[in-house]
């Protein structure tokens, strides 16, 4: 199928330029089972955009354990990674060895991949081609459930889209959010460190849960094309501090870092652990893979370290699970932040490092 700029995926798949006004013109949602199905009316397109649900480690319950699960590390070679779909969180989701696995996205605390604080979902979601990080591309793998999250979220009073109302992963901590990004100063972080709140209960953070989205694109070099076979995803979206600028960095925040983080690693390995069961009644190859990434370890500057830790602490769940965990490190440096806490949970559960040129 041929290739497109990457900028114009929107009007490539749906006939039409993206604005609110058209999306409300011209795009319909129905179901299909538990399915969103996403209509165009100019091009007469329909996708599978999947089912959205926000959760939290308590509601996986009563999960069949398995046994056997192992812990994998991918490394790549950063920007000269010349195997890029083993590594680039785009391109992996097209891979037939991979359908119906999951995925989990750093991105922000309303599911969607706003840049900065001042962006809202008026702004549109073209423009995620334009952020080279790890979350956006997680997404624009299903463009269609990206639409789906902006514009026609059903929020649980019945208001639809994120236009006037966002998620609020947050919603049950004292914390205050702007347009996803959460925003602790100097007198934020006495009035959190002294109040009563349990931040080490696990069930106050949430994830978005993205299931069974078909998969509508992957890269071509430095353009986009379609997907050609029936491929299926699941995105586990979750989010983390950015300490470059809009949470102060200190021992208070660092350790609600760790609370949230390790409520976010142990939903994304749940929530791909109750996704295996169907994808596998479905055949698919992918149906108990689960590619994590290093939330918050980049420009937000939170430590790698901590985060390799925590996910070490999940040791019984991904053992429990029965499923292939890989951790994507995008390089070398980002390998070697982690490889003393991870490498001897890889050991014992009979995982592999594996070196991507």
């Amino acid at each position: 199928m041929a290739s497109f700029p990457p900028a114009t995926w929107f009007e490539q798949l749906f006939g039409f330029k993206e604005s609110p006004q058209s999306v409300q013109a011209h795009l319909t949602c129905s179901l299909e089972g538990e399915n969103v199905l996403l209509t165009s009316d100019v091009n007469h397109a329909t996708y599978n955009a999947g089912n959205f649900q926000i959760r939290d480690v308590p509601s996986f319950n009563n999960l069949t354990v398995r046994g056997g699960g192992k812990l994998n590390i991918v490394v790549g070679n950063g920007r000269r990674t010349t195997n890029l779909s083993k590594v680039d969180a785009l391109s992996m989701q097209s891979l037939p060895e991979n359908d119906g696995a999951s995925y989990q996205a750093a991105s922000n605390f309303n599911c969607l991949e706003f840049v900065n604080p001042q962006q809202t979902a008026l702004d549109g979601v073209t423009n995620y081609v334009y952020d080279l990080t790890q979350g956006p591309y997680v997404a624009l793998a299903c463009p269609q459930s990206i639409i789906v999250r902006n514009y026609f979220y059903e929020h649980p009073d019945g208001k639809i889209g994120q236009l006037e109302k966002e998620i609020e992963l947050l919603e049950k901590t004292p914390i205050h959010v702007e347009h996803g990004y959460a925003i602790i100063d100097d007198q934020d972080v006495k009035k959190l460190s002294e109040s009563n709140f349990d931040w080490s209960n696990l069930s106050n953070y949430k994830v978005g849960v993205h299931k069974n989205c078909q998969v509508l694109m992957t890269r071509q070099g430095q353009a986009f094309t379609r997907t050609q076979d029936n491929i299926v995803s699941t995105h586990i979206y979750a989010a983390a501090f950015n300490f470059y600028g809009l949470v102060r960095k200190n021992d208070f925040t660092l350790g609600v870092s760790r609370h949230l983080l390790t409520a976010e690693y142990k939903a994304a390995i749940l929530s791909a652990w109750e996704n295996s069961f169907e994808m596998e009644k479905q055949g698919r190859k992918g149906a108990k893979k689960l590619y994590l990434t290093l939330i918050g370890g980049g420009v937000f500057d939170n430590p790698k370290e901590m985060i390799a830790e925590v996910i070490a602490s999940c040791e019984k769940e991904i053992i429990d699970s029965g499923l292939e965990v890989y951790v994507v490190a995008f390089d070398q440096n980002a390998y070697q932040s982690i490889k003393s806490q991870l490498e001897p949970i890889v050991q014992k559960t009979g995982g592999q490092i594996v070196e991507v040129q």
